[in-house]
């Protein structure tokens, strides 16, 4: 499958593998990387069986709730696709007294568990979707409506690496996920490639494939994108703020509107 956007190309061209791994967070960028998984199954009749991981922050739970709504989606759309059952772990809450789950300790939680799926399920290929940030000039206005300048990924999501990331893998002595290889014979090891497929893209790309496919008032309708933890704002977290999230402003930034 090769689709074009105004800044970057998606190319899908596996062919012969039993099964590829896919992250899922009930966003609208792995929601739209699924679907163009699963068409290119079905466009080349392809055998191949999908294996969705979702791990659910504890200050986050409707990210597996969302999660599931997008897996309902596709298998509703893509009946002859093999859906292998959903990867979905429950990060550990957040030890007694901690005012913040640690960022690390949550993606440390995201290795094992892709670790943990790989050695029970392998797969060659694991396929993600991250984006770049909108760029500076866009998000120095994403206010809140109380006019304070809102905080996004400090990272600036914009990727360096190749499309492509040879992984091999093992679990070392300490308890960690480590990329690499290690000589010790008792230790498991494993190889994937990682491929994110929107890494040159920002939501006004995402939206240029969500058009594309004709799939703004289908499959957008059940991802969410926002970011606050309150569940007045959110009707308890079944909708978005709109304005009070970073990744409110930058959804409707790319849509140009809300589609609901």
């Amino acid at each position: 499958m090769f689709i074009s956007t105004s800044q970057s190309d998606v190319l899908i061209d596996f062919t012969d593998e039993k099964v590829v791994g896919l992250k899922l967070s009930g966003g609208m960028d792995s929601a739209i990387v699924f679907y163009m998984v699963c068409k290119h199954i079905q466009d080349n009749n392809l055998q191949t069986a999908i294996l969705p991981i979702t791990l659910d922050n504890p200050e986050k739970r409707y990210n597996g709730e969302f999660a599931k709504r997008v897996l309902y989606w596709i298998k509703k759309n893509f009946p002859t696709i093999e859906i292998l059952p959903h990867e979905l772990k429950d990060c550990p809450d957040k030890p007694e007294g901690w005012v913040e789950f640690p960022n690390d300790e949550f993606a440390y939680q995201q290795a094992k568990q892709l670790y943990e799926a790989h050695q029970k399920t392998p797969f060659n290929i694991y396929f993600t979707g991250i984006t770049k940030n909108p760029p500076k000039e866009v998000y120095l206005q994403f206010y809140n409506s109380e006019k304070n300048l809102l905080e996004g990924p400090t990272d600036d999501r914009d990727s360096e690496h190749p499309l492509s990331i040879e992984h091999p893998y093992f679990w070392n002595t300490d308890g960690y996920w480590q990329i690499g290889r290690t000589l010790d014979q008792g230790v498991k090891q494993g190889e994937m490639v990682s491929i994110n497929l929107l890494r040159q893209m920002d939501k006004l790309a995402v939206t240029e494939l969500y058009d594309q496919f004709n799939l703004r008032q289908s499959l957008l309708l059940t991802t969410r994108s926002c970011e606050n933890y309150d569940p007045i704002l959110t009707n308890n977290f079944t909708t978005h703020c709109h304005t009070e999230c970073w990744w409110c402003h930058e959804r409707r930034w790319g849509l140009g509107e809300w589609p609901y």
